[in-house]
């Protein structure tokens, strides 16, 4: 409303804001992303996406892995609907955009393997197909439950495909009891029974503790009863003599007490590493040799 008076003149300007308008993106592939205004969208399992976009001239960059990356720029009007259709190139394998990029391809005839790369977060599935790295060199670890473990060192070089064949082995049932011999509970966290192995470890561990103490006091105590015994044989009165006699006496009871409790703990742990013995071989879940 305004207001015109007499022999007046009456001046106002009216700046208009311009409508939004409408972008309809449609991409081939599907699934493709986009940025425009910093903003991050997704063209989806349609390939189609219709977003709203401001006056002006914008820059829309879109990529998807596996495909060489795009720019397009858009002019919209107030209240304009504008369509844009966006193809992108298939990029050729062991070919990146990025030029510090190499690949790493892993076969393996084994089933279920995973390998674990230095400096990636997540161990990756077997095989593995182009798999994109940096340049460099990246220890390996190839792995399954009840296989042997592959161990090696890649060389990853800048637009180049390093590849890298693998058979794993079967874990031995002999060598699982072989490491239980040396140690109670090493076979069984070889053939990836970690739990029991640790608490035949444990028991293995408190056992021979328990033995080795016993050991150290029956060699302080017994060394020392000869002294008992001379005093003993030196005493010369009957009250020396019985006072004597009683220390001898208590202390070849003290060393025949620990000479009982040294052989129950030996029995313990021969048991103990025998019964890990038997189940390194017979229960550990490995397949013959």
């Amino acid at each position: 409303r305004v207001t015109v008076e007499y022999q007046a003149e009456t001046t106002r300007k009216y700046d208009l804001k311009p409508l939004d308008g409408s972008l309809q993106v449609r991409t081939s592939p599907t699934n493709v992303n986009f940025t425009l205004d910093g903003k991050n969208y997704k063209s989806g399992e349609s390939g189609l996406k219709i977003v709203t976009i401001s006056v002006g001239r914008h820059i829309i960059n879109f990529s998807k892995k596996g495909y060489e990356s795009l720019g397009e720029t858009v002019n919209i009007g107030p209240n304009e609907n504008k369509f844009l259709e966006v193809n992108l190139k298939k990029r050729p394998i062991d070919v990146s955009s990025n030029p510090d990029i190499g690949f790493l391809n892993i076969t393996t005839l084994n089933k279920h393997v995973k390998v674990k790369i230095k400096g990636v977060k997540d161990p990756q599935d077997l095989p593995l197909e182009y798999y994109e790295l940096k340049y460099g060199k990246y220890p390996l670890a190839m792995y399954r439950k009840g296989w042997e473990t592959k161990k090696e060192t890649v060389k990853i070089e800048k637009q180049k495909m390093t590849r890298v064949n693998l058979i794993l082995m079967p874990k031995s049932k002999r060598k699982s009891a072989l490491y239980s011999a040396l140690y109670p509970g090493a076979g069984q966290i070889y053939a990836d029974n970690t739990i029991k192995g640790l608490a035949f470890m444990a028991a293995g561990t408190g056992i021979a503790s328990l033995l080795l103490g016993k050991s150290n006091e029956y060699n302080d105590i017994n060394g020392s009863l000869d002294s008992y015994r001379i005093e003993y044989q030196n005493a010369t009165t009957m009250e020396d003599i019985d006072a004597k006699w009683q220390q001898y006496e208590s202390k070849v009871n003290e060393v025949n007490d620990i000479q009982k409790e040294m052989l129950s703990y030996g029995i313990a742990l021969g048991v103990t590493w025998v019964a890990n013995l038997i189940d390194a071989y017979f229960y550990n879940g490995l397949a013959g040799d």
